[in-house]
């Protein structure tokens, strides 16, 4: 069967139902888990139940556990225990961590009859009885046996069967009283009793006892102090006095001196001339603590005998492997030193690595002394001359110059590299400044826009010589020239026209303009179209823009009306500034648009002199206005309501709005002057007619 995996969110155990039928939610078993089962919220719910742990001071139970109740309220356990020996209860205390023995009954305790009833007759090891139930007359159980039931007390009993409240704690210490570290109240031996040996404890001496720890008095020592006296010999007189030092070697603690002649310090000095003084007696003693050492001393004063002395310096570099990559500093070999009796001579050698070479062995050598013998010095040295490895030095870049001509444009029109780079390299190897420093000045979008070319683009490098060294500053510089241009932006507009009526034309100008970018201007523009001579407008004709560039805009279309022969317009004034260079084409195009010819208008002449009475005076005014109206079709000649009075044979021109137009009657139409009335060039009223 396979594994089963289940989600215990319902709190259930479900051990009726065949498992391969259980709910989700629901479990078949569970272990170290407790089901709640109150009547509070809690119904149901899992918590998780402590696994089992081994108290300590059970040893002395044996047997088997039948059964057990907790004490929640007290922190303890009781549990009830049966064996071959025993049947016994047991109390284990929580906090205190202690078991204690309640009861205990031994199954082979010896019986007695009881003194106060011998009729009656029990029986509680063997309920059964071969007599009809009827108990036979054994004996009642003797009284238990008292003492200490506690685990782990001093006088713990195994057999008691109930505790009598004897029990001793158990003390551990010493239990002889003889020993250093006796215990008066232990009563358990804890087998570390001391006691006193007594003998030499110091480690230093002849005698030392480790098993001692008590020190006697009993030790004893072997001196080891020695004493050597320094500064003695002969001497030309000229040297008096000479000091005498006693030197002491393995002291033990403290130590005096005492000099032969009577001084107590390490140092003594020695005068005279041409004599011998010694000091045999011994010349001094050195005592510390386990004994005493002597030595003696010489001193011998002379006159000396004049004579030049030679000293000559032997230098040994035999023992130095590179040699050749080195030399010798100072006194070089074969230097020789001259002088008298006691006149002193110094030698001083080294040895020096060559450039890029490194030595390593005997430090410089000093010889000092005096002139008495025409003895050699030898000075040897050992050790090697190797080459160095090559280190590295670092370059900084630590200043960009802009040596640009013209560079000082505006600073957002140009990059430039800045300082700081660094570049690590071997000390030995030229420095390549244009690769480990690339100082580069170039233009920016906007310095181009502006009108702004460099060239050439070069950088040249200065510092430490042109090669890497130990902090060496290289300074670049970008050279050329910014050089500038002031671009320019260009403006055409032209006048077109598309599906525009015919007998229609346009007028043929065009704009063009060629502005600074940058700058600004005022673009000024006017296109127009027109019916052909003898035409008047029908419907008027529409104008539309494209390609203007911002800040430029049509303006509204004026000029000729219906039934008018002028032309119509429209203008453009606008200010413009252009931000780049190049060029941008921009049209007007008319759209639409009908004409019509002009119908031929008859004419007639009025003054607009009042007083006219008759045909003759009529014809004599000396201003006559020339009126032109259209109803050509009619005989009639005269003035009609209805007619539109004209200015010109062709065009919209009419005459204004008023009724101070006088006439005569003509043609047998009247006997009188008469009146025309015209309301915006059309007669709305008319009794006569021209003269």
């Amino acid at each position: 069967m396979g594994e089963v995996k289940r989600i215990f969110n319902q709190a259930k155990i479900d051990r009726d139902t065949d498992a391969r039928m259980v709910q989700p939610g629901s479990h078949r078993d569970a272990l170290n888990v407790n089901i709640g089962e109150s009547e509070g919220g809690d119904v149901g719910a899992v918590e998780n139940l402590k696994g089992n742990e081994e108290i300590s001071g059970q040893t002395g139970i044996v047997g088997t556990t039948i059964g057990s109740i907790v004490d929640p309220n007290n922190d303890r356990v009781y549990w009830f225990n049966t064996s071959s020996v025993f049947d016994a209860i047991y109390e284990y205390d929580k906090t205190t961590n202690a078991i204690t023995t309640i009861l205990r009954e031994p199954k082979a305790r010896t019986a007695t009859l009881p003194t106060c009833s011998p009729e009656l007759q029990a029986k509680i090891t063997d309920p059964v009885s071969g007599r009809n139930n009827r108990p036979s007359p054994d004996a009642l159980p003797s009284s238990p046996a008292p003492g200490c039931t506690t685990i782990g007390q001093f006088n713990y009993d195994a057999s008691a069967e109930f505790d009598d409240g004897s029990c001793i704690p158990i003390i551990t210490g010493c239990m002889d009283a003889t020993a250093n570290n006796y215990n008066s109240n232990a009563n358990t031996d804890s087998g570390g009793c001391t006691y006193t040996v007594p003998g030499c404890t110091d480690v230093n001496a002849n005698n030392y006892n480790s098993a001692a720890n008590t020190n006697d008095g009993s030790c004893t020592y072997t001196s080891t102090i020695g004493v050597a006296i320094s500064g003695d010999g002969s001497f030309p007189n000229s040297n008096s006095p000479v000091t005498l030092t006693a030197n002491v070697t393995n002291a033990n603690g403290a130590f005096t001196y005492l000099w032969n002649t009577g001084e107590t310090t390490s140092t003594i000095s020695i005068s005279g001339s041409n004599t011998t003084i010694t000091g045999n007696s011994p010349g001094v003693t050195v005592t510390d603590s386990y004994g005493s050492a002597t030595d003696n001393y010489s001193v011998n004063f002379y006159t000396p005998t004049v004579t030049t002395y030679t000293k000559t310096l032997i230098v040994n570099t035999s023992g130095v492997s590179g040699m050749s990559n080195g030399q010798v500093t100072g006194n070089p070999n074969n230097t020789k030193r001259y002088g008298t009796y006691n006149q002193p001579w110094a030698f001083s050698t080294g040895i020096q690595a060559n450039t890029g070479f490194s030595y390593s062995g005997t430090t410089p050598i000093a010889h000092t002394g005096n002139h008495t013998n025409n003895s050699d010095v030898t000075t040897t040295f050992t050790g090697a001359i190797t080459a160095n490895a090559a280190t590295d030095c670092t370059a900084n870049l630590t200043q960009v110059i802009n040596g640009v001509t013209n560079g000082a444009i505006n600073a957002s029109y140009f990059t430039l590299t800045a300082s700081g780079a660094a570049s690590t390299a071997p000390c030995t190897n030229a420095l390549n400044a244009l690769a480990v420093f690339p100082v580069a000045y170039a233009l920016t979008s906007a310095g181009t826009q502006a009108g702004y070319s460099y060239a050439p683009a070069t950088s040249t490098y200065t510092g430490n010589g042109g090669t890497y060294g130990t902090s060496s500053a290289v300074i670049g510089t970008a050279n050329g020239v910014a050089t500038f241009t002031q671009p320019t932006h260009t403006l055409n507009i032209t006048n077109g026209s598309s599906g525009l009526g015919s007998n229609i034309t346009i007028s043929s100008g065009s704009y063009t303009r060629i502005q600074n970018v940058g700058i600004g201007t005022t673009v000024t523009f006017t296109a127009s179209c027109s019916p052909a001579s003898g035409y008047e407008w029908a419907t008027l004709p529409t104008v539309s823009s494209s390609g203007l560039p911002s800040g430029v805009v049509l303006g509204a279309t004026s000029g000729s009306s219906v039934g008018g022969t002028g032309a119509r317009q429209v203008s453009i004034a606008s200010n413009w500034q252009p931000a780049s260079a190049g060029t941008t084409n921009a049209s007007l195009t008319w759209t639409g648009g009908s004409v019509q010819a002009i119908a031929t208008r008859r004419t007639q002449s009025i003054s607009s002199y009042g007083g006219v009475t008759t045909s003759a005076q009529c014809a004599s005014r000396s201003m006559p206005i020339t009126v032109y109206f259209s109803d050509t079709s009619s005989p009639y000649t005269g003035i009609r309501n209805g007619d539109t009075l004209y200015t010109t044979a062709t065009g919209s021109g009419t005459f204004s709005s008023g009724s101070g137009y006088k006439t005569n009657v003509a043609d047998g139409y009247g006997s009188g002057p008469g009146t025309i009335t015209v309301s915006n060039g059309v007669v709305s009223n008319s009794n006569t007619s021209f003269c």
